[in-house]
């Protein structure tokens, strides 16, 4: 069961805004966009698609770390995907559905910095500041979030919901 905190209008909205501060901050420096996978899929889509329409060219990558079993971080980052393209003098965006930790985003971060980026910002849909665990931040975020394990547009619990359109609160029984 769930309970919807962002409908897909708000869902939406929150994207173009995000992708309206991104286009004025990169101006027209090369933007590779990055999605922090799995969980980002949806929204580095949409982020890639109002970019756009804002007339911002960005190359697309993906890296892949993750740190959850089930509800909890376990701690431990493991990057399954590294970066595809080279990133050496250009501005790296890191697009993640959800920040809570931050273990993972660190770790991204570190990854680009390490492979010679000149820049690396990061944007979120949502941002858990509640729960972060080490010293990182986004620059962009669509909104503050609260500490309920969140489901949908992407983000799963257990391998489920990311399909729907919408944020949820997961509500366990």
């Amino acid at each position: 069961m769930y309970e919807i905190i962002l409908t897909e209008m708000q869902v939406k909205q929150l994207v173009e805004r995000l992708a309206f501060e991104v286009a004025a901050d990169v101006g027209d420096k090369p933007l590779i966009v990055t999605g922090v996978l799995k969980g980002c899929l949806h929204f580095t889509s949409d982020l890639l698609r109002a970019l756009s329409n804002l007339g911002v060219e960005a190359e697309t990558d993906f890296i892949d770390c993750a740190s959850y079993s089930g509800t909890q971080s376990t701690g431990e980052v493991k990057c399954i995907l590294a970066p595809q393209l080279d990133c050496k003098g250009k501005y790296v965006l890191l697009a993640d559905t959800v920040l809570e930790t931050g273990r993972t985003l660190k770790k991204a971060i570190e990854i680009y910095e390490e492979l010679g980026a000149e820049r690396v910002e990061a944007c979120v849909l949502l941002d858990k500041k509640d729960l972060r665990k080490v010293d990182v931040k986004a620059k962009f975020i669509g909104m503050n979030a609260g500490n309920d394990f969140i489901i949908g547009y992407g983000l799963d619990y257990e391998q489920r919901y990311r399909n729907l359109p919408f944020v949820a609160k997961l509500i366990q029984e």
